[in-house]
């Protein structure tokens, strides 16, 4: 991936490290796989996934008042 990218290895590091702090991927003994969560944001449109962010914070804000 580095080398068809040019991206560098600290980089990947660091976007795999905030993949799984976020739960969309996980560690295995090949590599890293999708989560399930992950599998799911994969299939949504960018119109959903922003749907779902709105709802979320528009939940919390509720929680937090």
């Amino acid at each position: 991936m580095q080398k068809k990218m040019d991206i560098n290895s600290n980089m990947i590091r660091h976007h795999t490290n905030y993949l799984q702090k976020m739960r969309l991927i996980e560690k295995t003994k090949p590599g890293y796989k999708l989560t399930n969560a992950g599998k799911i944001l994969m299939r949504m449109t960018d119109e959903e996934i922003i749907d779902v962010m709105r709802k979320a914070l528009e939940e919390r804000q509720k929680v937090q008042s």
